[in-house]
């Protein structure tokens, strides 16, 4: 390629990022279109514009077909620039970080429906493309795993992503509670009120739900209910609840 055209194309690929980061501002939805199809006019292969516009569609099924066809065309153009073999970095890579927040935008389509074999599966291959998992999909996968009673799949992740923090120790609890296993469950459980002083207050606390993880703050109640919201099936039991609450509340009053 000359300059000339190496210069232009640069050129439009600028101009295509501004038009895209104009519209993920813009809270008119017609006018976000707009300018994310002005973007596709600059730069016809720019991923993040097409997955931006896919989400925007109403119909879910429509909706879940549009991104199915998007991860294979962009599979088919990564294959074609022998990106595809780079499993375990893809979100550290630039060309390939676009895939991975398509493939999670079908994850949370699958989970949402509760398609939760399929949300599995595809998650699971996004912790092969992304093994650092900057999007967090381990969380949701333990909570599949609970509700699925994939021990031995959540035994393996758990080892994995050996970590302190409230999604996982949630939902090892309820992996324990699923075995039976009760001395285990309340011990995961006075690690969450470890990390989490406030659970105690769980009965009478009222929380707005928030939209996005990203605007909890760390080892807060909000956290906790968040993923306790994330997975209401797994929380239905009244002897689970009882058994919860007696950790979590009546620990505190003995204590006093």
């Amino acid at each position: 390629m000359d300059k000339g055209k190496m210069r232009k194309e640069l050129e439009l690929n600028e101009e295509a990022w501004d038009l895209y980061e104009d519209a993920m501002e813009e809270g008119q939805e017609s006018k976000r279109k707009k300018l994310l199809k002005q973007a596709l006019k600059k730069k016809p292969d720019f991923i993040q514009a097409k997955l931006a516009l896919v989400e925007m569609e109403a119909d879910a099924v429509l909706r879940m077909k549009k991104l199915q066809q998007l991860k294979v065309e962009e599979e088919k153009r990564l294959e074609e620039a022998g990106l595809m073999e780079e499993k375990g970095d893809f979100y550290q890579i630039m060309e390939t970080r676009p895939y991975i927040r398509l493939c999670y935008s079908i994850f949370e389509e699958y989970l949402n429906k509760r398609q939760l074999r399929l949300a599995m599966k595809e998650g699971e291959e996004i912790l092969v493309y992304n093994e650092s998992d900057n999007m967090g999909v381990r969380y949701s996968l333990m909570g599949i795993y609970c509700c699925l009673e994939e021990f031995e799949k959540a035994e393996v992740l758990s080892n994995q992503y050996p970590e302190f923090s409230v999604p996982m120790l949630l939902y090892q609890s309820i992996l324990f509670y699923r075995k039976d296993d009760l001395i285990n469950f309340h011990q995961k459980l006075q690690e969450v009120a470890e990390l989490v002083p406030e659970v105690s207050d769980l009965p009478s606390y009222e929380m707005n739900k928030p939209s996005d993880l990203e605007y909890l703050a760390l080892n807060s109640i909000e956290e906790v209910m968040y993923f306790m919201a994330r997975f209401p099936e797994l929380f239905l039991s009244d002897d689970l609840m009882e058994k919860l609450l007696e950790t979590w509340v009546n620990a505190k009053k003995y204590e006093a």
